[in-house]
C-alpha cells in the first residue's frame, strides 16, 4: 500500500511539474514574440529554456536565503545559449598598429576628493538604455555611449548619436559591423571620417545596410580617444569620477550574467581576460550593506536587468575583466 501511494504521490508531482514547465514556456513564446522555424527548433529551444528555468529557481532560492547578492529572471535571452550573444572578432595586426597612432596616451588623474559614490544619469549625462537587437553591436552603442556623455559635459547638450551610422559605415580597424568590433575602432572612424550622424538623421535598424552617411547630419566628432589597460580599480574610479562615463568590455559568457535581473552581480566563473561585450560604466557606488559596485548600461534594452543595468561589484580582483579594456574619447 505505502509503495503504491508513493508512486502515485511521485507520479502527480512530475505531471504537476511538466504542468508548470509547459505553462511556463507558453507564457514566455507569447510575452516574446517567440515563433520557431520548425518543430525540431522549438524542440531544441525547449530544452534551453527547461535549463535556464532551473537554473534561475535554484539560484533565486539562494538568493532568498541570502546567500548570493543577485537575482535572475527570464527574459528574451531564455530559449538562448550565451554563446549566440557572443561575436567572434579578431585583431589584425596592421590594423592596430594604425589606430594606435590616432589615440592619446593615458594621463593619470589625481582627485584629492573622490567621492563615495556617483551617478552620470543624476547629471544629466546618459542617454536612454539601447537595444541592439540581433545585431552584434554593443560596441557600437559602447562608443557613442561615451562620445554622447563628453559632448553633453563640453556644451549641455545630450544627443543621441547614430549606432547605425557605426554599423553601416564603420568597419575599419578591426570592426565588423553586426558581426563585433571595437570602441577605439569606432572612434578611429569618427575621427577619419570626420563625425558621427545624429540617432534621429540616421535611425537604429539593427542589421548591415548600405552606408548613408550625411555629413549634414553630424552631431559630434573625436579628436583623439584613450585606452586603458589592466586598469585597476582605483584607477577606473578616479577616471570616472573625472573624466564621465567610460567604455568597457566584459565578459558575458555565463547565464548568470545573461538572466541577470537584479542585486549586486558576483559570478567566479566570470573571466578576467576574455571579454566579448562592450558596456558603458556611467557609476559606481555601494549598497546600504557595504557591497560595492559598478553601475553599468547595457545594450539589451531596458526590459533586462535593472531597467537595462546591471551592478556589477566593485573591488572584486576586475570582476568580468571590467578594469582590462576601458576607452573614452577626447572631444
Amino acid at each position: 500500500r505505502c509503495g503504491i501511494l508513493l508512486a502515485l504521490l511521485v507520479g502527480a508531482c512530475v505531471a504537476l511539474q511538466e504542468g508548470f514547465v509547459k505553462k511556463e514556456w507558453e507564457s514566455f513564446k507569447r510575452n516574446h514574440g517567440k515563433s520557431y522555424r520548425s518543430a525540431e527548433e522549438e524542440a531544441r529551444r525547449n530544452l534551453v529554456f527547461q535549463k535556464n528555468l532551473e537554473l534561475i529557481m535554484q539560484h533565486n532560492k539562494k538568493y532568498a536565503e541570502g546567500n548570493i547578492s543577485y537575482k535572475l529572471a527570464m527574459n528574451r535571452f531564455g530559449d538562448m545559449l550565451p554563446s549566440e550573444l557572443t561575436p567572434e572578432i579578431r585583431f589584425a595586426p596592421g590594423e592596430r598598429t594604425t589606430l594606435e597612432a590616432l589615440s592619446s596616451p593615458w594621463v593619470p588623474v589625481n582627485i584629492t576628493d573622490l567621492p563615495d559614490e556617483i551617478d552620470w544619469r543624476q547629471k544629466g549625462a546618459v542617454t536612454p538604455v539601447p537595444d541592439q537587437g540581433s545585431c552584434l553591436s554593443s560596441y557600437a552603442f559602447s562608443a557613442i555611449g561615451a562620445l554622447e556623455s563628453q559632448q553633453f559635459l563640453k556644451t549641455g547638450k545630450l544627443v543621441p548619436l547614430s549606432a547605425q551610422n557605426v554599423v553601416d559605415c564603420g568597419a575599419v580597424f578591426h570592426n565588423r559591423n553586426c558581426d563585433g568590433g571595437f570602441m577605439d575602432s569606432t572612434y578611429g572612424y569618427i575621427k577619419q571620417n570626420g563625425g558621427i550622424d545624429t540617432e534621429e538623421s540616421y535611425p537604429y535598424v539593427g542589421v548591415k545596410a548600405d552606408c548613408a552617411f550625411d555629413q549634414t547630419g553630424v552631431a559630434a566628432t573625436v579628436s583623439s580617444f584613450v585606452n586603458i589597460r589592466s586598469a585597476i580599480e582605483l584607477t577606473l574610479k578616479t577616471k570616472l569620477a573625472a573624466v564621465g562615463p567610460m567604455c568597457a568590455f566584459i565578459d558575458n559568457r555565463l547565464s548568470s550574467f545573461v538572466l541577470y535581473s537584479e542585486g549586486v552581480y558576483h559570478d567566479p566563473n566570470c573571466a578576467k581576460d576574455t571579454m566579448n561585450h562592450a558596456v558603458l560604466i556611467v557609476g559606481y557606488g555601494a549598497t546600504e550593506k557595504g557591497e560595492k559596485y559598478w553601475i553599468v548600461r547595457n545594450s539589451w534594452g531596458k526590459n533586462w536587468g535593472q531597467d537595462g543595468y546591471i551592478l556589477i561589484r566593485r573591488d572584486s580582483s576586475n570582476e568580468c575583466g571590467i578594469g582590462s579594456f576601458i576607452t573614452y574619447p577626447i572631444v
